[in-house]
């Protein structure tokens, strides 16, 4: 399996004008391993790219992905996914754009 935490420990929301990174650590029955994979932003069917400018890829490195959003009300509700897929299994976060307040 996958398990994917974020930098502040909320998995399910970035706020406005926030700046997350968040770390996958592949697991073989429990036990972390090294097994490199990619990060993939989704929009919330899960299927097609997140292109919007809302959101920013600051930096991947290995299982490492950081992420900017801007402050830009209009996206505030908006939902996307976060995936990450290694050789031997996947795992993604619905997550939610908040508003600072």
């Amino acid at each position: 399996t996958v398990d994917i935490i974020s930098s502040n420990g909320v998995e399910n929301a970035i706020k406005l004008g926030q700046t997350l990174t968040f770390t996958a650590t592949s697991l073989l029955n429990g036990s972390p391993y090294v097994n490199v994979g990619s990060w993939s932003l989704l929009k919330d069917d899960g299927l097609t790219p997140y292109t919007d400018t809302n959101l920013t890829v600051v930096s991947t490195v290995g299982n490492v992905i950081t992420i900017k959003c801007q402050n830009q009300n209009s996206f505030t509700g908006v939902y996307f996914k976060l995936r990450y897929v290694d050789s031997n299994a996947q795992d993604e976060l619905r997550i939610q754009i908040k508003s600072v307040f």
